[in-house]
């Protein structure tokens, strides 16, 4: 931990993906980590809000945000619907409007690669908790 702490660089905590994209345009900050389904509805509903902003890096491809029923739901009925509705192209308009094209169903182990990222994160999540 000595060691983590002596390359400690300053941190500047935001609140949210949005106010972190206006302190790097203020000059307040210098990086910050946006995820990609934040960085695309802004992109497309308030660009100015990533304006004069580059992506330097991306993180590792990961299942998106989970889809959670009480255990012992009905997941196979759901699957089905939520693939019926995404296949119905009397929904294209709003599905785009939402930026869903699409729907694969998976179990958890498509999150995987989440926890691997938490588990080698987590010194700097320790770290800055403490800042906090």
């Amino acid at each position: 931990t000595d060691e983590l702490l002596s390359n400690e660089v300053p941190v500047v905590i935001t609140g949210s993906h949005v106010a972190t994209m206006a302190a790097i345009q203020a000059g307040d900050a210098d990086l910050g980590s946006i995820d990609s389904w934040t960085y695309y509805q802004l992109r497309r509903w308030r660009p100015e809000a990533i304006a004069g902003l580059t992506v330097v890096a991306r993180g590792p491809l990961v299942a998106v945000t989970p889809l959670i029923t009480r255990l012992g739901g009905p997941v196979e009925k759901l699957r089905a619907a939520l693939a019926a509705v995404v296949s119905d192209q009397r929904n294209s308009e709003t599905l785009s409007a939402l930026g869903i094209c699409g729907f694969v169903p998976h179990g958890a182990e498509a999150h995987e690669p989440v926890r691997e990222l938490v588990d080698r994160c987590e010194p700097t999540v320790g770290l800055l908790r403490r800042v906090i």
